[in-house]
């Protein structure tokens, strides 16, 4: 066996017998093939799992392993049938079997028990028998194709459990089976994901990678794992090209940064005991601690980008159970301490590689954060669990979002302008609402989407308390481009020549915002937010409009109301546990809308507040926001005064007196 010692299994062994709920929770795993057999396809036609969502509502169908035709929306009971859900199950449906395979392995390991290994067995045996038979197929949009599955990340993911089950039993079979195997699944296997790993930066390729170097160092074969792990686009090649100098995956998403990590584990967890792990390497320490200076006070990351679920506080055993072991990091065993606070510490990953016993450490100071060049992140903290990120940082290609110069804004455990990430890929909602402009924190020109741009600091200034930062997106051709292919969702005509900076001022009871955006040739240009609390809204003066625009995203927005404003708009949102003040200035005519649309998910609503200005050149956005737990808000009134060089003077009438901020941008109207 490679991924475990003779001392580990006797570990292992000894471990189960003084602790059961060990095996029931391998045996509920693996509870879907106990309870109804290996149900493998014989022709390869899965498809992809994230067309497993309802269309309405944007939520994943609820799934059965032993019925391939009727999959229910778990809020509307809608029973669909047909494509694109029966190829959808049949993705599910390999992934059971194969991460069965494993864990049945384990239980055999453990109890000893013929039955486990014989169905571990009989998973190996009959994808062998089919698989190379299976045809190349998948319709995935910037994914190169599968054949057990319709993409090759899928058939990697696949293809891992199958080989560390096998890993466990192989000495157990027969040469014969042995070879069969080898042969007809593994070898087969490798030689198509070499033959479709994609040439790029990307999250897709270490999973592809880890998948190969697996079964490489599983067949003892050095070529493959040389493919896997030094050719260019292999292991170290992503480690040093796709890892920021913050050490953020370049993607700029926490899901997809972990996502990342989570790969090169699978293929370190396999390979720690072989000359052909690089776990020496730094840059899988600095990736592991990197994340943990971003998180929210509730020890979520936030929902930047793609990503599907907000389960990563949930999950980080998964990747601090290993890396406390291997390396010993205090931060590590904080926040498994964190985790274990809520949850058991009963879980495979603690079982396998975890330690004993996690000691206690000091606490993880959470501090503000700001970066230039890498991720781009600029992270303010202030009392009142209050949590403002803005990013500001380099295009990540397809995973990102086209948000530069967008925030997240947070207090009292209320999500006040949330950045709310997105749904299930294959969903309508993905590319036709969350993944836009519009929807996000930030400004958008003619509803379009921001062209990939590289944002900048221009400067970055703490002063008595206070907190001040400049940041810029300009799309004036200079932008390099990226070694990591990408889905064109953008408008390049209408976003030509402009230029955009936000200048943020952090007081921690408040904060002040300013947005310029340049060179707009007359197009329209929306200054958004939206937020999860009621808006409050006096019943005069508004007109109400069936719909804002029949392009998307805003297409979806309902409930819409609008007005011309005279000078400051103030707008009250209402929340659970507190409210949220915006004094919102345009230097220029605009329309002020007020409208509903799609939380995520899509059964929820968010509360939109959209500037909208016309038919200039130039357009500056002041804004002043106050998050406040009473009745009693800080600041009562707000003048701001903006001069022809962009110098803004914001006067701040407060309850203990006035406040004066001055400071500018750095482009002239």
């Amino acid at each position: 066996m490679v991924q475990f010692t003779i001392d580990e299994v006797a570990r292992f062994r000894n471990q189960a017998e003084n602790n059961t709920e060990i095996i029931l929770e391998l045996e509920k795993k693996a509870e879907d093939i106990l309870k109804h057999g290996a149900r493998i396809q014989e022709k390869g036609f899965a498809t992809w799992t994230l067309y497993y969502y309802c269309p309405i509502h944007s939520v994943e169908l609820s799934y059965k392993y032993d019925d391939e035709h009727h999959h229910i929306c778990p809020v509307c009971q809608t029973v669909y049938t047909g494509e694109p859900y029966d190829g959808a199950w049949w993705r599910f449906t390999n992934g059971i079997n194969s991460e069965s395979c494993f864990y049945l392995a384990l239980l055999w390991l453990l109890t000893g028990k013929e039955q486990y290994r014989e169905l571990s067995k009989e998973i190996l045996m009959k994808y062998a028998s089919y698989y190379p038979d299976y045809e190349v197929h998948g319709d995935i949009p910037y994914n190169n194709p599968g054949k057990a599955n319709a993409q090759t990340l899928c058939e990697a993911i696949w293809i891992k459990g199958l080989a560390k089950g096998y890993d466990i039993i192989k000495d157990s079979l027969e040469a014969d089976e042995i070879s069969f195997i080898e042969k007809n699944l593994f070898s087969e296997c490798a030689n198509f994901l070499m033959k479709y790993r994609m040439n790029q930066i990307h999250n897709h390729e270490v999973i592809v990678n880890s998948a190969i170097g697996i079964i490489g160092i599983l067949l003892n074969d050095e070529d493959i794992i040389d493919f896997a792990v030094h050719s260019k686009y292999g292991i170290i090649y992503q480690l040093e090209h796709a890892v920021l100098k913050d050490s953020f995956w370049f993607e700029g998403t926490f899901h997809y940064h972990y996502f990342a990590l989570e790969a090169f584990f699978d293929y370190e967890k396999f390979a720690r005991l072989t000359p052909y792990s690089q776990l020496s390497r730094q840059e899988y320490r600095d990736m592991l601690k990197m994340p943990l200076k971003l998180l929210q006070s509730d020890y979520k990351a936030p929902k930047v980008g793609d990503g599907v679920g907000d389960k990563l506080f949930s999950m980080f055993p998964d990747f601090y159970e290993f890396a406390y072991r291997i390396y010993g990091e205090w931060e590590y065993a904080w926040i498994l301490n964190k985790v274990y606070e809520k949850y058991e510490r009963n879980n495979l990953e603690a079982f396998l590689y975890g330690v004993d016993q996690i000691p206690d450490t000091k606490e993880y100071r959470f501090d503000n954060y700001h970066d230039n060049d890498a991720s781009g992140f600029t992270l303010f903290r202030g009392t009142n669990q209050k949590y403002l990120l803005f990013r500001h940082g380099c295009y990540g290609g397809e995973h990102d979002h086209y948000d530069k110069l967008g925030i997240h804004f947070m207090a009292f455990d209320e999500y006040l302008l949330p950045d709310v990430g997105t749904t299930g890929y294959g969903a309508i909602l993905h590319y036709d609402y969350f993944k836009n402009t519009a929807t996000h924190n930030t400004v958008s020109i003619n509803e379009e989407n921001q062209p990939p741009t590289n944002s900048r600091t221009v400067r970055y200034e703490e002063m008595d308390g206070h907190i001040l930062v400049e940041a810029e997106a300009k799309w004036d051709g200079s932008f390099p481009g990226i070694d990591s292919l990408t889905r064109v969702e953008w408008d390049d005509i209408s976003y030509s020549k402009v230029v955009m900076r936000r200048v943020i001022l952090w007081c921690d009871q408040y904060f002040v915002e300013a947005f310029l955006v340049h060179n707009i040739g007359g197009k329209q240009v929306d200054w958004t937010v939206h937020s999860r609390g009621m808006c409050e809204l006096a019943n005069e003066g508004f007109e109400q409009l069936s719909s804002i625009s029949d392009k998307k995203p805003l297409k979806y927005l309902y409930d819409i109301k609008s007005y011309e404003p005279d000078g400051i708009v103030k707008t009250t949102w209402q929340y659970e546990l507190c409210k949220l003040n915006l004094f919102s200035y345009c230097s220029t005519d605009s329309k002020v809308y007020y409208a509903k649309g799609p939380d995520n998910p899509s059964i929820k609503e968010l509360s939109y507040f959209i500037n909208r200005v016309k038919d200039v050149d130039n357009a500056l956005y002041v804004n002043v926001f106050e998050a406040f737990h009473s009745e009693n808000p800080f600041i009562k009134d707000v003048k701001i005064e903006v001069d022809d060089h962009n110098k803004i003077k914001v006067i701040i009438f407060s309850e203990t007196g006035t406040i004066n901020h001055e400071f500018s941008i750095g482009i002239d109207l």
